[in-house]
């Protein structure tokens, strides 16, 4: 599946404000519960892909098919429900 995302750059103009938006492809979870750990994943990509002055080109697609596959969710769920509850139990002791 495939889902478009609007990109917006917002900046300063001379009379204060201005934005350009663009829709790009972003990949999509295949099931019902990966949807934030997706959000996640595609705003890091896209901001490395914006320090880079990747934003709407064709690397930034790739970077996105590259680092969002379902396993690499599926590792990076393990990685979050890690961190919750190593933050549960500091929180615990104190």
């Amino acid at each position: 599946m495939e889902l478009t995302i609007l990109t917006i750059d917002l900046y300063s103009g001379s009379n204060g404000s201005s934005a350009h938006i663009e829709e790009v492809w972003t990949p999509q979870q295949e099931n019902g519960y990966d949807c934030g750990l997706y959000v996640m994943a595609i705003a890091e990509v896209l901001l490395q892909a914006y320090t880079r002055g990747l934003i709407g080109s064709v690397e930034c697609k790739g970077l996105l098919q590259e680092k969002i596959t379902p396993r690499v969710m599926s590792q990076m769920r393990g990685n979050v429900l890690h961190t919750i509850l190593a933050l549960a139990k500091a929180q615990k002791r104190t």
